[in-house]
């Protein structure tokens, strides 16, 4: 199985010194370690956690849309280090599985989210 990590930061400044980083990759990359998971690469970005305005956003799709359905996982360390809300988690986990047939896996909750909120894995 392979996933893709996606980490934020809240300015440019903990970005530039990778303040906020190493925890979000050492938790995305436990995660895969303890389920199997081939992680392939992590994206980042900084500012608000709307993630359709994030340059890094566009860069992990851009990804999966040239990965033919292999990405099985998108493992975040923090789910408000991706959304912010409830109603936004459900259009990305849709977006996700509808598109790509990914499962998005919130590393902090234990939670591997499916079919627009129908499963929830511990």
């Amino acid at each position: 199985m392979k996933g893709l990590g996606y980490s934020r930061f809240g300015t440019q400044i903990q970005s530039a010194l990778d303040q906020d980083y190493n925890p979000q990759k050492t938790a995305i990359e436990a995660y895969c370690l303890e389920n199997g998971i081939e992680l392939l690469c992590t994206f980042k970005d900084f500012g608000s956690s709307l993630v359709t305005q994030q340059e890094g956003c566009t860069e992990l799709i851009t990804f999966i849309s040239a990965r033919n359905n292999d990405i099985k996982f998108l493992i975040v360390s923090s789910i408000h280090r991706i959304i912010r809300n409830i109603e936004q988690v459900k259009a990305l986990v849709s977006f996700l599985e509808t598109n790509y047939n990914i499962s998005l896996v919130i590393r902090d909750s234990h939670l591997c989210v499916d079919k627009l909120l129908g499963e929830v894995a511990l």
